[in-house]
């Protein structure tokens, strides 16, 4: 099996260096080039390279850097302990939300946002418990 990275193992300047290089580059070569170049970068995370070419046919290069930047900074305060992996989910989950849901679907009110998060959590907590009781089963034997 070939050696594969994910977007874990990417520093952010890492990160920005390439999405502004697709950036750059998507203006002065072709696709199949760009995609030989940043093919690293296209394994760890297709969605971001996609991102970066869709955001140079649109011309909303400023607002793919703002949202690339948002979820940096979100990983990196979990990384530094300032937010838990499933606040982190939830905080970048509601603000691609925000962008692209729901102005074709409206905002959920309060009450639905907070049914949400509670439905979320109990899913969360099953989820841990069935965890638990696989390894107690595990070592049992």
């Amino acid at each position: 099996m070939e050696n594969t990275t994910s977007m874990k193992d990417w520093t952010a300047q890492d990160i920005i260096t390439s999405f502004n290089g697709i950036i750059r580059d998507a203006k002065n070569i072709n696709a199949k080039e760009l995609e030989i170049k940043y093919a690293k970068f296209k394994e760890a995370n297709d969605k971001l390279y996609n991102i970066a070419i869709d955001s140079v046919a649109t011309g909303k290069v400023q607002e793919a850097f703002a949202m690339l930047q948002m979820m940096l900074k979100a990983r990196a305060d979990m990384q530094n302990g300032k937010m838990t992996k499933l606040t982190t989910d939830m905080f970048v989950g509601n603000q691609l939300g925000k962008k692209y849901i729901y102005p074709k679907t409206n905002t959920p009110s309060a009450d639905d946002y907070k049914k949400a998060i509670d439905q979320i959590k109990e899913k969360v907590k099953q989820n841990d418990l069935e965890d638990r009781q696989k390894e107690l089963e595990a070592n049992s034997e």
